[in-house]
């Protein structure tokens, strides 16, 4: 057997160059990552006890089983699980993990996990990825988010399959899997709902009531119709004419028409960047560049909502978002490369995402 030879460099005097064709060991251990993410307690929170209770003992658990978190659309699903996250966190010391799809591709996700849990070398095929994401929380004591998930298929492609690891999946579909216990969110109680507003806006407890009265107890959509008011940008009477089925979007429509063109422009060009978690470091860039801070009036109206410490998620539109997970599913059932299919999105992302979005912002956000 031949033997590797050992390589030794001594240097002397005034050394302006080197060049060595072996390893090279600098003695810098490489960096750790550590995701922390959505494990914080939302600025606007109802206190769920019940059903915050069931998760947190489910988590604590040496034999928990993965939970499936089910509910209605923006009824607080995540804010939930956030919490939750906040309270167990010192059992998972090497992070909280928050894989969001609403129509993202799989390959995005897993992609931009791999690279939030600190892996360098990232593969490119999808059955690539799905080892290497294995492989790596088999080691690891980490809490893994699956938020948007549409189908049996998507809970099973992002399970992490370890004991040591835990793992919570949102959606806002009925999906049977017997590998997880069930639990489901409903609404706000009325008394519940009011609260929530009083707590978060300085609103009339009358016009309060009116709006808890027309959107029932759902916080996301209580707390964009409330940012709206605020704003001055429709009357109450008015928003409540957006009742009835279809409300979500309408009421997304109403918020994006509630701000001024220069932020809808921007709103459009957040929207273009490969995932929907933002940076505060970001937005204070992009606010740098107006008069009027672009991102408090999308933040007010709900069209950006808390995701984290300093961080943001972006709110898409309920249509939009459909279209995309139906081209999923279409790339899925056709058992094609899902890229085949992405003509029109999200192009290469190679520049920093604050000149991307200025760029966006500048032409309208139509192609960011």
């Amino acid at each position: 057997m031949t033997e590797t030879p050992e390589f030794q460099n001594r240097f002397e005097g005034n050394v302006k160059a080197v060049i060595q064709s072996e390893r090279v060991n600098l003695g810098v251990e490489s960096q750790h990552f550590t995701p922390w993410e959505l494990c914080h307690r939302p600025r606007a929170w109802t206190d769920r006890e019940r059903h915050l209770q069931t998760l947190v003992e489910t988590l604590e658990s040496p034999h928990r089983r993965p939970i499936v978190l089910t509910g209605p659309s923006e009824v607080g699903k995540t804010a939930l699980a956030s919490v939750a996250a906040s309270m167990v966190k010192h059992r998972y010391p090497d992070g909280v993990l928050h894989i969001e799809l609403n129509g993202t591709f799989p390959d995005h996700a897993l992609r931009s996990a791999l690279g939030r849990l600190g892996q360098r070398d990232i593969p490119g095929g999808f059955e690539d990825l799905h080892k290497c994401y294995l492989s790596i929380l088999a080691v690891k004591r980490v809490l893994v988010i699956l938020d948007g998930a549409r189908t049996k298929y998507d809970i099973e492609r992002f399970w992490p399959r370890s004991d040591s690891a835990a793992y919570i999946v949102l959606t806002s579909r009925t999906l049977s899997w017997h590998e997880a216990s069930q639990t489901h969110l409903p609404p706000l109680a009325a008394e519940d709902a009011a609260e929530l507003l009083q707590r978060a806006t300085t609103l009339d407890s009358a016009v309060a009531d009116q709006l808890v009265k027309a959107f029932g107890g759902s916080p996301g959509q209580l707390l964009r119709a409330a940012g709206i008011v605020s704003l001055d940008a429709v009357n109450v009477e008015e928003l409540l004419g957006l009742v009835g089925e279809g409300r979500e979007r309408r009421l997304f429509l109403k918020a994006f028409e509630s701000v001024g063109e220069e932020t809808q422009r921007v709103y459009m060009a957040l929207s273009r960047l490969p995932m929907p978690i933002l940076e505060q470091s970001l937005l204070d860039a992009l606010d740098a560049d107006f008069d009027d801070p672009p991102s408090e009036d999308l933040k007010t109206v709900g069209l950006i909502v808390e995701a984290g410490p300093d961080q943001w998620r972006l709110a898409p539109d309920p249509q939009d978002s459909e279209r995309k997970a139906s081209r999923v599913a279409v790339a899925a059932c056709m058992n094609s490369d899902p890229r085949i299919l992405r003509r029109g999105g999200v192009p290469p992302f190679s520049p920093s995402d604050t000149d991307l979005v200025r760029r966006g912002s500048e032409r309208g956000g139509t192609d960011a």
